[in-house]
């Protein structure tokens, strides 16, 4: 085709990360770079054994699905895949950050259900213990009450008594008290 050229196999493997940095994606980039690196570990003495011939010309090349290793291609490849497999971590990390993530928010959301149950309870438990408290002084006014109405008629069963008893035997019985 005109204004294309040959792609050479430096160019494919450029040390850059693919533009979706998703797992799958990643991973499927590590795959197609390995395959890559296997290819170009073919020396020509391999290659020639293969095509039987002095000189591989590039149809038969591709015939094969070999690459002449190039200076330093290799190497590339191998730093290439090397920043993949390390972007696969990160996103691996990443995923797991984000699943303890969710995680924490979850026990936070529970956490603050909790608490708020809790300051319920807490409101409840002052709202009797006040209850209690009002009950208590209640019962303490009606305590003092039947003690006050008890002492009144007590009072005054003994003013009746001391009315109703003749004038001698309210002496005798005020010495026989004294006496004894």
């Amino acid at each position: 085709e005109p204004g294309t050229r040959n792609q050479t196999p430096n160019e494919s493997l450029l040390p850059y990360p693919p533009p979706d940095y998703s797992l799958q994606k990643v991973g499927n980039e590590i795959l197609i770079v390995s395959i890559k690196i296997i290819k170009m570990s073919f020396t020509r003495k391999t290659i020639l054994r293969r095509t039987q011939k002095k000189c591989t010309p590039t149809h038969l090349r591709r015939k094969f699905g070999l690459l002449v290793r190039h200076k330093g291609c290799t190497k590339r490849a191998h730093a290439y895949l090397q920043n993949l497999q390390t972007m696969l971590k990160f996103l691996k990390l990443n995923a797991y950050l984000d699943e303890l993530n969710d995680k924490t928010d979850v026990i936070l959301a529970e956490m603050r259900e909790i608490k708020a149950e809790q300051e319920e309870l807490n409101a409840e438990e002052e709202e009797v213990i006040a209850e209690l408290e009002t009950t208590e002084s209640e019962i303490k006014e009606l305590e003092k009450t039947f003690e006050d109405m008890l002492q009144k008629h007590m009072e005054e069963a003994i003013a009746r008594d001391l009315m109703n008893l003749p004038e001698d035997r309210a002496l005798t019985g005020t010495q026989e008290n004294s006496s004894s």
